[in-house]
């Protein structure tokens, strides 16, 4: 993991979000995931520059936490292949695919609002009132 103005391989996606006070943009390129911070300035406080190392020091602690980068991936997908010859056969398809540690809300969200689940939860809560409703 880097700051984003090491970058040698410039990506061309990149994910932003809001993390407390400030905004997180995110780059991969194939050997690194890049990260830079934008900070709402507040001249009332300290030395930006403490302030900014501060959050700095806990916008990677959240990178690193949420996206679990201190899991050894390779050795968890090697266990995985010994153990499930189907997963073996397929996993060089998924080559850094990662579990997230997502707030449990977060999840919720994320699945309510995905195109197919919104059609399931949609056609789910017809169903319950088709069997439930008083008409």
């Amino acid at each position: 993991i880097s700051t984003a103005e090491q970058c040698d391989d410039s990506p061309t996606h990149e994910y932003r979000f809001c993390l407390e006070d400030h905004v997180v943009c995110l780059r991969q390129n194939p050997k690194t995931l890049l990260y830079k911070a934008e900070y709402c300035r507040n001249d009332s406080e300290g030395g930006p520059s403490t302030r900014e190392e501060i959050l700095n020091s806990k916008t990677l602690s959240f990178i690193r936490d949420y996206f679990q980068l201190d899991v050894d991936l390779v050795k968890l997908y090697d266990s995985w292949s010994t153990s499930d010859p189907i997963f073996s056969a397929i996993s060089g398809r998924f080559a850094g695919i990662r579990m997230l540690r997502q707030d449990p809300w977060e999840c919720l969200i994320s699945y309510v609002f995905t195109n197919q689940a919104a059609r399931k939860v949609t056609s789910d809560i017809r169903v319950e009132i088709r069997l439930f409703s008083k008409q």
